[in-house]
C-alpha cells in the first residue's frame, strides 16, 4: 500500500491539521503497513519539516497541483490519500481521487464533501447530500492526538482545595489576541494562582504580551513560546483556558476543566457541544470578555468535587486514540 497525507500549516491556519498528520504519521509507521509521505503547502517553515516522521514534500495545493500529487501515487494495486486542510475544496478532493486512490477527508466545518471517507473530529452534524460522501464518521473521538496524550489519560487525576495554577492557550495564531485579553481580564486576580501562557508558533506578538504582563504587575505569569509539547503544560494545571479548537479536546484527554473563551463561531459551538455533555465551560466570544465574567467562572473551579466531575467527563468524552481509528478506517478500505 502506498499512502499521501496532505496538510498545511501557516500563520492563518495555525499548526492544528499539521500536528493532527503528525500523529496519523506515526500511528501509521509504527505499524509498518504501507509506504509514506506527507505532502504539505509549499509556504510551510523549513524548521517544521524536521519533526515529520516521514519524507516531506511541499506541493501546490490548488487543484491542478492535487491532480498532479494525485498521479504521481504510484499504480500499485492499493493506494489512499488523507486530506487535513482549514478549508478543503470539493474540487480539491475530486481532482486526487482522479488517480483511482481511496480519499479519505479530515474536516470539522460539517460540509458533506465528494470523498470515500469524511470524518469530522467534532460533534457538529455532517449535512448529508447525494454528491457528498460514501461514508460518514463524526465525535471527537476521531481525533488524531499525539501519543503522549494517550499515555498521560490513562493516568488518574487529583484535585485539592482551590484553583492553584491555570494554563492559556489560544491556538497557534490566537488571531483575537484573546492572550492580551485575558491578561488584562486578570490583572490583580489571585496572585498566588500560578498563571502559564502559551503562544503558538504564528502568534507575532510577544512582546506584546511580555509588556501586558509587565503592566499589570502580576509576577504569577509563565509566558511558554511554542513549546515543543503541551501535554505536561496542560496536564498539570487545576484548568485551562481555550479558544475551543484541538486544545478543548486535548485538555478533555487529559482530564483538566476548562473555559472556552472561542475566536470563530464553530469553536463557540464546540465548547457548548462540549459543556452539554458536561466537561467544561463555554465562557464567550474574546471580543466580549469582560474581567467579572471570567473571575466567576474561575471561582466555580475552585470546588475539587467539580473539577473531579469535569476531568472524568472530559476523559470519557476522548480517549486519545482518534489516530488509531482512523487508520483502522483507511487500512480496512485498502487492505
Amino acid at each position: 500500500m502506498e499512502l499521501i497525507l496532505v496538510t498545511e500549516a501557516e500563520a492563518r491556519t495555525g499548526l492544528g491539521h499539521y500536528e493532527e498528520t503528525i500523529a496519523l504519521a506515526e500511528e501509521f509507521r509504527s505499524r509498518g503497513l504501507c509506504k509514506l509521505e506527507i505532502a504539505i503547502s509549499e509556504d510551510v517553515a523549513s524548521d517544521l519539516l524536521t519533526r515529520a516522521p516521514v519524507s516531506v514534500r511541499r506541493v501546490i495545493l490548488d487543484d491542478r497541483g492535487c491532480r498532479s500529487l494525485g498521479a504521481t501515487v504510484e499504480p500499485i494495486e492499493k493506494k489512499g490519500i488523507i486530506v487535513n486542510l482549514r478549508s478543503v475544496a470539493a474540487a480539491q478532493l475530486k481532482a486526487l481521487a482522479s488517480s483511482g486512490a481511496v480519499v479519505l477527508c479530515i474536516d470539522e466545518t460539517g460540509r458533506d464533501l465528494p470523498c470515500h471517507v469524511l470524518v469530522n473530529p467534532t460533534w457538529t452534524r455532517i449535512q448529508r447530500q447525494a454528491s457528498g460522501c460514501e461514508m460518514a464518521m463524526e465525535g471527537p473521538q476521531y481525533l488524531s492526538l499525539a501519543e503522549g496524550y494517550r499515555r498521560r489519560h490513562q493516568q488518574a487525576r487529583s484535585f485539592e482545595g482551590p484553583l492553584r495554577s491555570l494554563v492559556a492557550s489560544f491556538g497557534g495564531s490566537d488571531l483575537s489576541r484573546t492572550s492580551l485579553r485575558v491578561i488584562a481580564a486578570l490583572a490583580g486576580w489571585r496572585p498566588e494562582v500560578a498563571k502559564a501562557l502559551v503562544l503558538g508558533p504564528s502568534f507575532d506578538s510577544r512582546d506584546a504580551v511580555l509588556e501586558a504582563i509587565e503592566e499589570s504587575g502580576d509576577r504569577s505569569w509563565t509566558v511558554h513560546s511554542s513549546p515543543g509539547s503541551l501535554v505536561g503544560l496542560l496536564g498539570d494545571a487545576d484548568v485551562a483556558l481555550t479558544a475551543g479548537g484541538n486544545t478543548l479536546a486535548e485538555i478533555a484527554c487529559l482530564g483538566t476543566p476548562g473555559i472556552v473563551i472561542h475566536e470563530d463561531p464553530h469553536e463557540g459551538e464546540a465548547g457548548r457541544a462540549f459543556e452539554s455533555r458536561g466537561f467544561g465551560r463555554s465562557l464567550c466570544q474574546a471580543a466580549e470578555l469582560t474581567p467579572t465574567a471570567l473571575r466567576q467562572a474561575l471561582s466555580l473551579l475552585d470546588d475539587p468535587a467539580e473539577r473531579k466531575r469535569q476531568a472524568l467527563a472530559g476523559k470519557t468524552l476522548v480517549d486519545g486514540r482518534g489516530a488509531g481509528r482512523i487508520v483502522d478506517i483507511m487500512t480496512g478500505l485498502l487492505q
